[in-house]
């Protein structure tokens, strides 16, 4: 049975979706239900995520554990089509796939859009670049007579852990190289994002890679994290997340003697040189600041020197927020409520969708914006 739960012949666009574990090459039934909400309209439930339970957790890595000696000894070309298969497969639902990311992480459809294609980019390069890495390589010895080689070999059971903010590309980062280079894998994404995750599980189920190579485990972390990363089949762990949790995760990581990447929470910072263009380096700020606040939750900050060119009006910002099927609607009334308020055209504009309002606190955006907070967002809420 499917982990998706169409309701009364719904489109994607509506549909109702429940999202399951994905362990051993099935979908479970876990054991806690959680509602999913749009971010864009927290009175709407998008969809259900079904918990794993420690038991399923530890059923997870037994899978892949037992999937691993296969895995290793099939040869590249094999493991590589299994993931060309997935990427067809991503391609053919480019259209569903950004409905769903759309629909529980408040990115716009052109932005979930994007995702979508950068992952099958980056897909197809990681298995090229794979292609062309060898396996053995051989290194110059200081003696005569000796020979010396460095092998590289498949580490075994990997636990990929991922964020909310690229929901769909942090796993496909994390998981394609590591299945394509003979390793079998565990996916913990986070409980924000649960459906793209096992949207995308369901490319992987229909590509036919066998039961357990790669394995989704759904819930919150406190819960299910511990016992996937003090799993001692667990070789190697890659998480993208927060400073804290991240921290945390290695201590109990080191313990066990296992290998750990980290990508965790850093600052986006800006210095501007004083023979700097200043008026391409405001520029540069404010829409860098602007995506960071609609793509990555973070808030970009400048010097002095760019909140007085700001203040002269050498850039502005039409911000739009509200829900992303209202987006041309909503972006047309904000440079309307602008331009009656002498603001637009006023040196450059720029368009910035952002559909997730609960993520960005008014007083937080006032360092970037020239219009009031305030009245754009009461602007948005009357589409």
């Amino acid at each position: 049975m499917s982990h998706l739960i169409q309701k009364n012949g719904a489109t994607m666009a509506n549909r109702i979706r429940v999202a399951r574990s994905y362990i051993g090459g099935g979908w479970r039934s876990g054991q806690e239900r959680v509602a999913i909400q749009n971010p864009a309209d927290i009175s709407e439930v998008v969809g259900y995520a079904v918990y794993a339970s420690s038991a399923e957790a530890e059923a997870a890595i037994t899978a892949a554990e037992s999937a691993w000696p296969r895995r290793r000894s099939l040869p590249f070309e094999e493991r590589a089509a299994y993931i060309r298969r997935v990427l067809n497969g991503l391609h053919a639902s480019i259209d569903d796939m950004s409905a769903i990311i759309t629909s529980e992480s408040g990115k716009t459809l052109r932005e979930s859009r994007s995702e979508i294609e950068g992952t099958i980019r980056d897909g197809i390069c990681q298995i090229d670049l794979a292609l062309q890495a060898s396996p053995t390589e051989r290194e110059r010895s200081t003696q005569d007579g000796v020979h010396c080689e460095l092998r590289y070999a498949p580490l075994g059971v990997v636990l990929l852990i991922t964020p909310w903010n690229f929901p769909l590309a942090t796993i496909g980062r994390k998981l394609i190289p590591a299945i394509v280079l003979g390793n079998t894998a565990v996916v913990k994404p986070s409980e924000v994002t649960p459906l793209t995750a096992a949207f995308f599980f369901e490319l992987v189920h229909e590509a036919d890679l066998a039961a357990g190579v790669a394995n989704l485990v759904q819930g919150g972390g406190p819960a299910i994290v511990p016992p996937l990363v003090k799993h001692a089949a667990v070789r190697a762990i890659s998480f993208t997340g927060s400073t804290q949790v991240g921290l945390s995760l290695c201590r109990q990581a080191i313990v066990q003697d296992t290998r750990v990447q980290l990508e965790m929470g850093g600052k986006n910072a800006v210095v501007i040189l004083a023979d700097a263009n200043v008026d391409e380096a405001v520029e540069a700020v404010l829409l860098g600041a602007a995506d960071a606040l609609a793509k990555r939750g973070k808030v970009g900050l400048a010097r002095e020197v760019v909140l007085e060119r700001m203040a002269e009006g050498s850039c502005v910002l039409m911000l739009h927020v509200g829900p992303y099927d209202k987006e041309k609607e909503t972006i047309n009334r904000m440079l309307a409520f602008a331009a009656e308020r002498g603001l637009a055209p006023h040196g450059r504009h720029h368009e910035i969708y952002i559909s997730d309002p609960r993520r960005i606190p008014p007083e937080r955006l006032k360092t970037i914006l020239r219009v009031p907070v305030r009245e754009v967002q009461q602007t948005a809420a009357g589409v």
